[in-house]
């Protein structure tokens, strides 16, 4: 999946207005001033995906309009959620399939109606999405799994600790991953970090030795990673279930180190190794806010040399404001945010190329010198 233009208003209330985006690269890279609003639309943007791919998640009020590619086959949804007397439910809803130079529709639901591919439907739940209510129609299938192919990360301390527990894994979950080795089911499996990598060792190899070696650059010093069960480890808990514990081998250190015990830095680094390298293979969307925070200088610009070198079917989304990262990327990535009371614009970076010459030599003290860039968050009386 990737989207290509993007639009979000609040309703009601909530007053943010994103006009609309055109996220016509594979890498996006979201900069500005604090404030902006380069973390509030990754929210609006998972929020939307969990929408569509998550029949049990409470709806959020709000307005989109996007376009996107799904399977070689350009889509536009228009979808409107509204606080009602019976409260948050869908008030517009429309999908349609560009063919050639027309749209064609495939939803048309409004608080009076749901048409279906030219048929009209019975009532439905009208805290659904129409993604979620007709996930498994032919039309809506691609649609669906493109939304469920969104992933985003949050790299707070807790989510860290939460990503390095130990996991008992089903023996069923084994057995069915040997029988049909598919990194997108890899992909969709709520799986903590230790777990994950221990099917990427025993399923997809060259996948895991590629992350293995990704991180060994990044981090000199570690000489081997190793996958163990915990019950021939010396520890306290015993398990009937496989219970994968990944661990590194550090030059000059005799005793493994536990995923649970590496630095806040090196857990995220081996996470969104992990997750680059699991994105579905027809083409994923990842998110990351600031992924910069608690990396050291050793390690902070693993990420863009990744996603320029390797040859990666996805579309990513990324905000920093860290001048290091921003030098990184291509000025032509960027995206600079700027937000007037409640109306958040773009600048795109062809428009900078222009304007700072394709030289990236001090291109961050250009962006922060840019008028645009300086006015930041302007307030309207």
């Amino acid at each position: 999946m990737r989207i290509n233009y993007y639009e979000y208003k609040g309703v009601g209330d909530d007053l943010w207005h994103f006009n609309k985006i055109k996220f016509d690269e594979k890498i996006n890279l979201l900069v500005g001033d604090t404030g902006t609003g380069k973390t509030r639309i990754l929210n609006t943007l998972f929020n939307l995906s969990k929408f569509a791919s998550n029949e049990d998640v409470k709806l959020l009020t709000g307005y989109w309009d996007l376009t996107f590619l799904q399977n070689g086959i350009n889509y536009r949804w228009i979808l409107q959620i509204d606080k009602q007397e019976d409260g948050i439910v869908v008030t517009k809803d429309i999908i349609k399939r560009k063919d050639k130079d027309e749209e064609v529709p495939i939803v048309e639901r409004d608080e009076s109606k749901f048409i279906f591919c030219g048929s009209e439907l019975p009532k439905l739940p009208r805290d659904k999405t129409s993604v979620t209510l007709l996930r498994e129609e032919n039309e809506i299938k691609p649609i669906h799994d493109g939304f469920n192919s969104i992933k985003r990360r949050r790299f707070s301390e807790d989510e860290l600790q939460k990503i390095s527990l130990y996991q008992a894994i089903p023996k069923g979950l084994i057995k069915r991953f040997q029988k049909k080795k598919d990194i997108n089911n890899l992909f969709n499996e709520d799986l903590q970090l230790n777990a994950k990598l221990f099917f990427l060792m025993k399923n997809f190899t060259e996948i895991y030795e590629k992350i293995i070696e990704r991180y060994k650059e990044i981090f000199p010093f570690i000489e081997d990673a190793i996958i163990q069960d915990i019950n021939d480890l010396d520890t306290m808990i015993a398990s009937e279930a496989q219970v994968p514990v990944f661990s590194i081998m550090e030059k000059g250190v005799n005793k493994p180190v536990q995923l649970s015990e590496l630095s806040s830095g090196m857990q995220k680094v081996l996470l969104i190794l992990s997750d680059i390298y699991t994105l579905p293979r027809d083409g994923g969307i990842y998110l990351v806010d600031e992924y910069e925070n608690s990396l050291g200088i050793n390690s902070i610009d693993f990420l863009p040399t990744i996603l320029f070198e390797e040859d990666l079917n996805s579309q990513f989304i990324i905000t920093s404001h860290h001048p290091y990262i921003i030098n990184n990327f291509p000025i032509s990535s960027w995206f600079v945010f700027h937000r007037s009371g409640s109306e958040v614009f773009v600048k795109y970076g062809d428009e900078l190329v222009k304007k700072f010459g394709k030289s990236k030599q001090e291109a961050f003290i250009k962006l922060i010198n840019d008028p645009f860039y300086k006015r930041g968050v302007e307030y309207t009386s």
